[in-house]
């Protein structure tokens, strides 16, 4: 799919919890695009180094609702 995107071409993957590898955000990294993953529950995330992990489910406060974490 990517060779067919003409080069300088923003692309923005958004995908659901089967592309959360971090091999597939460290190969959409490497060819610039940006992304937005949805992430299960469970999975860990840390806000800040002074921070501790926990899951994402502790960050979203309500069914439908949406945080950007860059640099996560």
């Amino acid at each position: 799919m990517r060779k067919m995107i003409p080069e300088g071409t923003p692309v923005l993957l958004v995908g659901d919890t089967e592309f959360e590898g971090v091999a597939v955000q460290d190969q959409v990294d490497a060819w610039g695009w940006g992304y937005a993953l949805r992430q299960k529950p469970t999975n860990q995330v840390r806000i800040s180094a002074e921070e501790p992990w926990q899951d994402v489910r502790r960050v979203i406060n309500a069914s439908g609702e949406r945080r950007w974490l860059p640099n996560v």
